[in-house]
């Protein structure tokens, strides 16, 4: 088995139709043109003879008539990892998603990323390759009962769709929980992202606040409040889990979820956190690494609903942050014997912001 075929399989893309769509996607993103293939591999630290045993079999797999993914999914540096993890093969894919996919800053948001030409020239087959991907797709629970579930924050549509998946779930009695939390940050709301200029005042007025004192916190609340009514939703304790601007970034999910962790430190069993596509698989690998890490005794599943109206963009972007996420816990399944804290580091190195910057 090819060391790309082992990450993507570590990944959760096992059919050969997803690898060759990953692949596909790479192409695309001209992540194999010659001269940004050969930086790529230099900055990850792959030798002059890799690289350039690299090169030639990409020219056989890529010419004016032919793209054969199989030829790079199965050879692509399949002799150099015998016996040990694939190091430079996985840092080089995260150097690669975060710049083509990803595509955006520490403290931006995803409306304000970076990236789009190579999807927009190319959207017919990028929206397949998403497809086979199964970016777009619903995941379901694989339980009826969980004492302990969780949504993600996001903008207030988003949110609004998350937890009225859950309200569905519940009230047709497909679900059962004994505790609700809204996992929310300090991320001051946007017009025309949470909703136009009128819908604001309207939450400003309903908290007696100024507009510009309105967060990603008081839309969680918003959406609570607004449709409450006798349902079997609305009789499970609920809370919001509000967490405070750091570094005067706003929170990212992992610091949401170790708030989480705060309320519940000896907790032992399963926990059920509701997303949505395409968030689902990047938010997984979060959460999977965060609790693996400080809340071992839990068993986390990450559900959600299809994504419906999802630009391209927005797919291939959340696929960017899956790779990246899932960084330290590959790695680990693919036998790296480093800490967490020095997966971080190495993955971080190549992260959009240091590429950006110009240190790669």
């Amino acid at each position: 088995m090819s060391s790309l075929i082992k990450i993507l399989s570590c990944y959760g893309y096992t059919s050969k139709e997803q690898q060759l769509a990953f692949i596909k996607l790479l192409y695309l993103a001209h992540a194999f043109d010659t001269e940004i293939f050969c930086q790529d591999l230099k900055a990850v630290n792959f030798s002059q003879e890799q690289i350039k045993s690299a090169l030639n079999l990409i020219e056989q797999a890529i010419n004016d008539t032919n793209f054969n993914a199989d030829l790079i999914l199965t050879n692509l540096f399949s002799n150099y990892f015998s016996g040990i993890w694939p190091e430079t093969m996985l840092n080089w894919l995260i150097r690669v998603t975060q710049r083509e996919f990803f595509a955006r800053k520490r403290g931006q948001e995803r409306w304000q990323q970076e990236t789009g030409k190579w999807i927009l020239q190319a959207e017919i087959e990028t929206r397949k390759c998403c497809k086979l991907l199964g970016l777009e797709n619903k995941v379901l629970a694989r339980y009826e009962n969980y004492p302990i579930t969780t949504i993600f924050g996001s903008t207030y549509p988003e949110m609004k769709l998350r937890m009225q998946y859950l309200k569905e779930l519940i009230d047709t009695k497909k679900l059962t929980t004994q505790k609700i939390y809204f996992l929310c940050g300090e991320r001051p709301a946007t017009v025309d992202i949470d909703g136009d200029s009128n819908f604001l005042k309207k939450i400003a007025a309903y908290f007696k606040i100024e507009e510009t004192a309105i967060t990603e916190i008081y839309l969680a609340q918003y959406i609570y409040k607004e449709e409450n009514d006798n349902s079997l939703f609305y009789q499970i304790p609920f809370e919001v889990i509000g967490v405070s601007k750091k570094d005067n970034s706003r929170p990212t999910t992992v610091d949401t979820l170790y708030e989480l962790i705060k309320k519940i430190p000896h907790y032992r069993g399963n926990i059920l956190f509701i997303s949505r596509a395409p968030s689902i698989k990047a938010q997984e690998e979060e959460t999977i690494v965060t609790l693996q890490n400080s809340l071992p005794q839990a068993k986390p599943e990450i559900i959600g609903n299809s994504g419906t109206d999802v630009s391209t963009i927005r797919l291939v972007s959340a696929l960017g942050a899956a790779f990246y996420a899932g960084y330290a816990r590959v790695a680990k399944a693919l036998g790296a014997k480093y800490t967490l804290d020095e997966l971080n580091k190495k993955k971080e190195a190549y992260n959009y912001d240091n590429q950006t910057a110009g240190q790669l």
